[in-house]
């Protein structure tokens, strides 16, 4: 197996590590210096410039609707349960107590 001595294409030092980006450009580059170009970069390779594919999520989004939905939905349900008990406890008992005499 032979190795190719390159040059890094960020810094220009020797090396033969190859690339790693998710592009089909073929280089040599440390892993150390692509990580620091991916930082401070927007491309995902430094030879053919390919866009990063970051989603970003917004408030119009499907999921983030479904949440806010269910969850409006849940208080919705509890506080209907809560006053149907608060209902329960208050009214009827006071009824049964006043009309139903216990021997």
């Amino acid at each position: 197996m032979i190795f190719f001595i390159l040059d890094c294409i960020i810094c220009l030092t020797e090396t033969r590590q190859r690339s790693l980006s998710k592009c089909n450009c073929k280089y040599n580059i440390h892993k150390d210096c692509y990580k620091e170009f991916l930082e401070n970069s927007m491309f995902l390779c430094p030879i053919c410039r390919k866009q990063r594919i970051e989603k970003i999520y917004t408030h119009n989004d499907l999921d983030y609707i479904v949440k806010v939905f269910f969850t409006v939905y849940l208080i919705f349900i509890i506080l209907i349960y809560s006053i149907l008990i608060y209902i329960n406890l208050t009214v009827f008992n006071k009824f049964i107590l006043k009309n139903f005499v216990f021997i």
